[in-house]
């Protein structure tokens, strides 16, 4: 019995250091350290990625027909394309060109040939070895002849009208024309036929002046303007001198032009010419200090712009 105090103080101790080791070590788990040696080798390197491409996959299908599409081909497209009519429908894949209202060498095309009609078959027949004459008389609205084709035979299935008279005058933007063919036969005997009227609403020529680009006024404006009110250009105005604007892009940027307008009313060309310089201004991204203008009272019955750039 007398060793039992000492026991119990040994318990104590031994118990007050293993309570203190367990709060150092706490929640830790004891150092492990494993050895071992590498026996196999994998092999890291990736497969070639590898995809089959075709890079004329969107242009391939673009040219594919459409079944959608049909063009009805005449067998007088050749003589007379006027009497082409394509009919199509309505597809994603037709690009309607752009309509050009100004027109340039060419103004428009003549068919003598097809004015004829049903004659035709029936002057060949009866050729002879003295031929026939024709000719192409093209007027104005006033009756005035402005020019004359001529020549032996029959005549030639399509003439290319410049827009100019037989001593190269230019012809006039709004006024109407007519074609009349006069056909003498082996016989002299006279036939003559009329051919439709025709207008231009825009003009671009070559003069001693400069290069001149002439519009039809009135085509310009939703209203007839007045000394009192202006007026809106209206869509195909617009489209007029977007187009001219392009012209001068293209060829003239850097040259210096004039806006002319030709009016009834001496008012009206003063305040059109500045209203489509400023419009002009815009298209080009051009200073209006740089464009000039000028108002002429008009001497006819007709009204018209003029560009002139020197």
């Amino acid at each position: 019995m007398k060793h039992i105090p000492f026991i119990l103080s040994i318990f104590l101790i031994c118990a007050a250091v293993l309570s203190v080791a367990g709060e150092n070590n706490k929640g830790e788990l004891p150092d492990a350290v494993v050895e071992g040696e590498e026996v196999i080798q994998l092999d890291s390197q990736k497969p070639k990625l590898e995809l089959v491409l075709d890079p004329d996959k969107e242009l391939t299908d673009g040219l594919k027909l459409d079944d959608n599409i049909y063009i009805n081909k005449t067998t007088i497209w050749e003589k007379a394309p006027y009497h082409f009519v394509v009919k199509k429908e309505k597809s994603r894949q037709i690009i309607s060109p752009a309509q050009h209202h100004i027109r340039n060498n060419y103004v428009h095309l003549l068919y003598p040939y097809a004015m004829l009609g049903g004659s035709q078959d029936a002057l060949k027949r009866k050729k002879t070895k003295k031929q026939g004459r024709w000719e192409l008389v093209v007027a104005d609205d006033l009756g005035q002849t402005f020019r004359t084709y001529t020549g032996q035979g029959l005549p030639p299935e399509i003439i290319l009208f410049d827009g100019r008279d037989n001593n190269g005058k230019i012809m006039q933007v709004g006024r109407s024309y007519s074609s009349i063919l006069k056909y003498h036969d082996a016989n002299n005997n006279l036939r003559t036929f009329s051919g439709n009227s025709f207008s231009v609403m825009g003009l671009s020529h070559q003069e001693n002046s400069g290069f001149h680009i002439s519009i039809d006024f009135n085509k310009l404006y939703q209203n007839p303007p007045t000394a009192l009110r202006k007026s809106q250009f209206s869509e195909l105005g617009q489209e007029l001198l977007e187009e001219a604007a392009n012209i001068i892009k293209e060829h003239y940027f850097t040259a210096r032009f004039q806006i002319i307008v030709h009016s009834k009313d001496i008012k009206v060309a003063n305040t059109s010419s500045k209203q489509i310089a400023q419009k002009l201004s815009k298209l080009l991204i051009k200073p209006l200090e740089s464009i000039s203008t000028k108002g002429k009272k008009s001497t006819s019955s007709l009204e018209s712009v003029k560009i002139v750039i020197q």
